[in-house]
């Protein structure tokens, strides 16, 4: 007499779960099992296992001693004190990139001038044309040095860790930063370091404009800092495109400068605790600025 349908499907329903249960007890036992065995198979051949160890360090392989490139020359650049040109999103055609007017400049605060500038000033032949044209930018803008320092001289750091904001000439008038950043020729000031620097004091006649605080070191270190922070990025990273440009809004976490230009000066000059970057490439710099908010 055959079993009923019911009956025959509640058979074959518990062969499948004790089946189920024999796989995972065997599973479960291997595992259990498995370092015990293999500790058991290490004392019965000690000898197999220190062969096999010594072998491994043999063959591992030897530690080549990288040479590392020699270190670039830190650049020594000349200050800037050009007129002021507005932020990214102004024509650049204020001013001839070619002949800076020093006239022009504020009265009080340092001047920068290129080599090309100097030699209209003196009798041909008596110049000597040198690799760059800019042969030297000031580190006092912001803030002046101790008297005895020779602010024209790069300052020494460890080999081990270089401080962010030194800069290496890879061409004529082509530098790098630390962090790998480049500056270029371009803009209505010649040159985009020179662009930079007009954020290192205030400008009142432009309606905004943001103001780093510190000397020209302590500027480009900022804006190396933030360029590296852009890499990681997070919620403190904020980006945007502008036609073939890439902008950065980066937040620091402490006060980096403050808000100038009439505005700023209206509201008492508030703290500006981010940087903005504006880059061509990847890592050419067009310009950077603090800014008081993303």
């Amino acid at each position: 007499m055959s079993q009923p349908p019911s009956d025959a499907a509640g058979t074959a329903y518990r062969r499948k779960v004790w089946t189920k249960f024999i796989v995972f007890v065997v599973l479960v036992a291997v595992v259990w099992l498995q370092p015990r065995i293999q500790a058991w198979l290490e004392k019965r051949n000690p000898g197999e296992s220190e062969v096999s160890a010594g072998a491994g360090q043999q063959d591992s392989p030897r530690s080549t001693t990288l040479q590392r490139p020699a270190d670039r020359k830190p650049a020594v650049i000349k200050d800037v004190d050009e007129p002021v040109v507005a932020e990214v999103d102004r024509p650049d055609s204020t001013s001839s990139p070619a002949q800076p007017s020093v006239a022009s400049s504020a009265p009080g605060k340092s001047t920068a001038e290129f080599e090309s500038d100097q030699s209209t000033a003196k009798p041909k032949g008596t110049q000597k044309k040198s690799g760059s044209d800019i042969v030297r930018m000031d580190r006092d803008v912001g803030n002046k040095r101790p008297a005895g320092k020779d602010s024209t001289t790069a300052p020494s750091h460890p080999k081990t860790a270089p401080a962010l904001g030194q800069l290496s000439e890879l061409r004529n008038n082509v530098f790098e930063s630390t962090a790998g950043l480049r500056y270029n020729q371009g803009s209505a000031d010649g040159h985009r370091l020179r662009h930079v620097m007009q954020h290192a004091k205030d400008d009142t006649t432009k309606p905004i404009h943001g103001v780093f605080e510190g000397n020209r070191d302590q500027i480009l270190a900022v804006i190396d800092e933030a360029f590296l922070k852009t890499k990681k990025g997070g919620r403190d990273v904020r980006s945007a495109k502008q036609n073939n440009r890439l902008v950065y809004t980066v937040n620091l976490g402490r006060k980096i400068g403050y808000m100038g230009g009439s505005e700023g000066k209206r509201t008492n000059n508030p703290a500006c605790r981010y940087v903005r970057i504006v880059l061509e490439d990847g890592n050419v710099v067009i310009t950077a600025y603090p800014s008081k908010s993303f």
